[in-house]
């Protein structure tokens, strides 16, 4: 398998997580969202640095924990999460733009 195969494979594993984290949220088990998001953050963040962009995947993920620590009445964690997913948002702007030409 090729490293476009692999990379294909980790976005795959890493969004399935996130999926499963997003209904655990829902269901109320705040603890394993959190713990899925957190494997699925480093893949996530991994490819972005390989291909050297900035993915809306990431902001995503990082959306979600914030939500997780909403839930649990954790609000500084929280607004870290949604400070850190702006960030994201706000660095992938810019490649968004360019890619729309």
């Amino acid at each position: 398998p090729s490293s476009k195969d692999d990379d294909v494979t980790s976005i795959a594993i890493a969004e399935t997580r996130v999926y499963i984290g997003t209904v655990k949220c829902q269901m109320g088990y705040f603890q394993e969202a959190l713990q899925l998001y957190e494997k699925a953050l480093p893949i996530q963040t991994s490819l972005s640095r390989k291909k050297n962009v900035t993915t809306p995947n990431v902001a995503n993920t990082l959306l979600q924990m914030g939500i997780v620590y909403l839930q649990l009445c954790q609000y500084d964690q929280a607004l870290k999460f949604f400070h850190d997913a702006q960030q994201q948002q706000q660095q992938s702007l810019p490649q968004q733009k360019n890619t729309s030409k």
